[in-house]
């Protein structure tokens, strides 16, 4: 994985997920169905910092692209920029 600027999805994570939460929704399942999908196949970014507000921060900027932005994943994200956590 690699990151190669400042956006959200300047990073291999970000657009992975992107392209995966897409792929999920087009083959029917639901916002929740697809997020806790997410959470379960990236369990392992748990456990690194820097790839959980990643992956916090892409998951809820898809969503919302999406219309879909479920209501725990936009909290989650703004407390991790407001905490200074997501860099």
């Amino acid at each position: 994985m690699g990151a190669w600027g400042p956006g959200i999805f300047s990073d291999d994570l970000a657009c992975d997920l992107r392209e995966e939460f897409r792929e999920l929704i087009a083959e029917g399942y639901s916002p929740r169905q697809a997020t806790e999908r997410l959470r379960s196949d990236y369990v392992d970014v748990e456990d690194l910092p820097d790839q959980r507000s990643v992956f916090c921060l892409a998951l809820a900027a898809t969503q919302w692209k999406l219309g879909r932005l479920l209501d725990d994943v936009r909290d989650e994200a703004l407390r991790l920029i407001d905490s200074g956590e997501a860099i």
